[in-house]
């Protein structure tokens, strides 16, 4: 009887994000990315901040055909990333004494590229949503310091060059 129902429940939750990735979204009906990745768990980060310099990286996958290939070298990291659908690639290769990044990809076939060489402090703050979109960015300066990228739609591109 509890598999009966446990499966019953996988099915329907199932079958809801598979119409969800289907429906038109309106600008108001967005989320943030803080209100699309997991809670953190707070237990945990009174304990982690205590510590002086931490590296932590997070990711939630949901789907199939999800790539990852995060190379960093930092002091300090703090990295979140969420896959949800399918074919989804993010490449990250960071050098920087501190790294903060909080990647959402929504839907599928969504690329995010990202290289920065010897800066003080790298942050990434991304959302992509719908479907083949495509974010790519090279170097860090003090324009592209604290942006937000949120790429929404279907077949876009953005594509940063930061020079000093």
């Amino acid at each position: 009887m509890k598999l009966n129902n446990l499966l019953s429940l996988s099915m329907c939750i199932v079958f809801q994000m598979a119409i969800s990735q289907n429906e038109e979204i309106s600008n108001s009906e967005l989320l943030t990315i803080d209100q699309l990745l997991p809670e953190e768990n707070t237990s945990q980060l009174v304990a982690i901040d205590q510590i002086e310099k931490m590296n932590q990286i997070e990711i939630f996958q949901s789907g199939s055909d999800n790539n990852i290939d995060i190379n960093v070298a930092s002091e300090s990291s703090d990295i979140r990333v969420l896959q949800n659908g399918s074919g989804n690639q993010i490449n990250l290769d960071v050098t920087a004494k501190r790294i903060e990044a909080r990647v959402v990809q929504n839907g599928e076939d969504h690329l995010l590229s990202s290289f920065s060489e010897g800066t003080e402090v790298f942050q990434l703050n991304t959302l992509q949503q719908g479907s083949n979109t495509e974010i790519i960015t090279h170097g860090e300066n003090t324009i592209s310091e604290k942006i937000d990228i949120n790429l929404i739609g279907n077949d876009r591109s953005v594509i940063i060059r930061n020079f000093k």
